[in-house]
């Protein structure tokens, strides 16, 4: 879900900043900061989270930032300056740096002893078959509801992984449980 949510809008960022920008003829430079302070973001804090995760337990640093992107991800399909898209977007990207390390760590709790790779690698597959269809989705929305709606459906994939987390993931998983 974590790759499908974020993945959705990646197409839509340029065509919804030409909409807002007073001057769209800087729409590629916009686009590409947009960008680059999300992943930007997302890899500080992957790093920062991943280590918090260590100490206070990976459920709580997923569900915590799972609802933190879909929280922010809500409303940027409503955004009328491009400030506020870049600084929502910035702050998706931080938001979801805690998914990755945290469901890594858990993956790593939850697999039997010996079984780890297949559970990497089958993890690895599902994230590739989300980010390959995730922007398909979204300019399909894009196309029958609106920009808007990409937005609004990535924050409530989101908010569903961190509902998903919250409920179905042990607190305290044994190895291999």
């Amino acid at each position: 879900l974590s790759a499908l949510g974020g993945s959705m809008v990646t197409p839509v960022l340029p065509i919804f900043l030409l909409q807002i920008m007073p001057d769209p003829s800087r729409v590629n430079t916009l686009a590409g900061l947009t960008g680059g302070l999300t992943y930007a973001g997302s890899s500080l804090a992957a790093v920062v989270l991943g280590r918090v995760g260590d100490r206070i337990g990976h459920r709580r640093i997923l569900v915590v930032s799972a609802l933190a992107a879909g929280l922010i991800y809500l409303p940027q399909g409503w955004v009328t300056q491009t400030w506020q898209l870049i600084a929502l977007q910035a702050a998706a990207g931080v938001a979801s740096g805690g998914l990755l390390p945290s469901v890594s760590a858990l993956l790593a709790r939850y697999a039997r002893p010996g079984q780890e790779g297949s559970v990497y690698g089958l993890d690895n597959s599902v994230g590739s078959a989300a980010r390959t269809v995730a922007p398909m989705i979204g300019a399909a929305l894009v196309q029958f509801v609106g920009i808007p709606y990409a937005f609004l459906t990535a924050g409530v994939i989101y908010l569903l992984a961190a509902a998903l987390s919250g409920r179905h993931l042990l607190v305290y998983p044994q190895r291999g449980a």
